[in-house]
C-alpha cells in the first residue's frame, strides 16, 4: 500500500489492519473449535458464554415483561374507570341542572358571600350557617327547577344509603304538615266563629235599636 492521497475515497481504506476479505466456507468450518461447554472459536473469534447469566437475564426479562403487562392493564382499567366516572358525573350534572349556569351561579355565590360578611363578627356556628342558608335560599330562588331536581336526587340517595334518616325525615315532615294543617284549620274555625259572633252581635244591636 503506497502513500495515501488526501483526496482518496475513505470507503476504499479499511481502518482495521489485517485481512479484510471474508473467510472461505472451508476455513470457516475449520475455525469453529469447541474448547469447552462455554467457550469456542467462531470465524476466528473467541466466543465465551455464561449460562447462569443468560438464564438470570432471561428470567429477569420475562419478569419485567409480565410486570409491564400487568401495569399496563391496571392503567387501562383505571383510565377506563376514571372516564366512566367523569361521564357519569357530567351526565348527572346535565340532568340535574336545567337552568343556565350563568349568571345564576354568580348570584348564588354573591348571596353566600353576603351571608358570610353579615355573620363575620358572630360565633362560628352562625358564620357557618349564614352563608349556607343564604346560598341555598338563593339557589332555590334563582334556579327553582334545578333546586327541585337536586332535592329529589338527594332524597333518593338518602333512601338508598340511610333509610333510617329518610324515615325520620318523612315522619318529621308529616308531623309538621299535620301540625300546620291543624293550625290552619283552627285559624279558619276561629275566624269563622269570630265573624259569626260579630254578625250576630251586629244583628242583635240593629234589632235592639229598631225596637227603640
Amino acid at each position: 500500500m503506497g502513500k495515501r492521497s488526501f483526496y482518496t475515497d475513505d470507503d476504499e481504506i479499511s481502518s482495521t489492519p489485517g485481512l479484510t476479505s471474508a473467510i472461505s466456507p472451508e476455513l470457516e468450518t475449520k475455525q469453529v473449535v469447541q474448547i469447552d461447554d462455554n467457550t469456542k472459536f467462531v470465524k476466528g473469534k473467541l466466543i465465551k458464554t455464561f449460562p447462569q447469566l443468560e438464564q438470570f437475564s432471561n428470567q429477569w426479562r420475562k419478569w419485567l415483561i409480565s410486570k409491564t403487562d400487568v401495569a399496563t392493564a391496571e392503567y387501562d382499567n383505571l383510565k377506563s374507570a376514571v372516564n366512566n366516572e367523569i361521564s357519569t358525573v357530567t351526565n348527572k350534572t346535565s340532568e340535574l341542572i336545567t337552568e343556565p349556569v350563568l349568571p345564576s351561579t354568580i348570584y348564588i355565590l354573591t348571596a353566600a358571600l353576603t351571608g358570610s360578611i353579615l355573620s363575620n363578627r358572630r360565633n362560628i356556628a352562625v358564620r357557618f350557617l349564614a352563608p349556607t342558608v343564604f346560598g341555598i335560599a338563593s339557589f332555590k330562588y334563582f334556579m327553582p327547577h334545578s333546586f327541585s331536581n337536586v332535592g329529589n336526587w338527594l332524597y333518593q340517595l338518602e333512601g338508598e344509603y340511610v333509610p333510617e334518616v329518610q324515615k325520620f325525615q318523612d315522619d318529621t315532615t308529616k308531623s309538621t304538615n299535620d301540625l300546620i294543617a291543624a293550625a290552619e284549620q283552627f285559624q279558619k274555625e276561629t275566624n269563622d266563629s269570630l265573624v259569626s259572633s260579630v254578625k250576630e252581635t251586629r244583628q242583635y244591636i240593629m234589632d235592639w235599636v229598631s225596637k227603640k
